[in-house]
């Protein structure tokens, strides 16, 4: 998992930094922030990653990627259970989002067979 994770972060990462002047991401502050969070991410700078999320979060308006990203903060910090329901509600806001269930897939790989 620690090269998946690693792969969707950078990849993440430079989307974000390649968007960060796109005139959509201007004109919405929770795609903005959600860019910068995947910045923060790829510096390897998870817990304010994390505090940025939570605060678009906290919002209470879908936005695409905010809880893919909070997911791969998850996984980063050996939380896959959280992470697993975190990628869980972004795939139900956003079924299409590729990385998302490719990431779904990856966890539902790794976790243990029941006992």
């Amino acid at each position: 998992m620690g090269s998946f994770l690693q792969t969707a972060i950078s990849v993440f990462g430079a989307r974000a930094r390649a968007s960060s002047a796109s005139k959509e991401d201007s004109k919405d502050p929770s795609r903005r922030e959600v860019a910068e969070a995947g910045r923060l991410m790829a510096d390897g700078r998870t817990t304010e990653a994390m505090a940025l999320l939570a605060q678009v979060k906290g919002r209470r308006q879908p936005t695409r990627s905010v809880d893919y990203l909070r997911a791969l903060c998850l996984m980063r910090v050996h939380q896959p259970a959280d992470a697993l329901e975190a990628v869980k509600e972004e795939l139900r806001y956003f079924p299409e989002h590729a990385e998302a269930s490719a990431l779904l897939q990856q966890l539902t790989a790794n976790q243990s067979p029941p006992a």
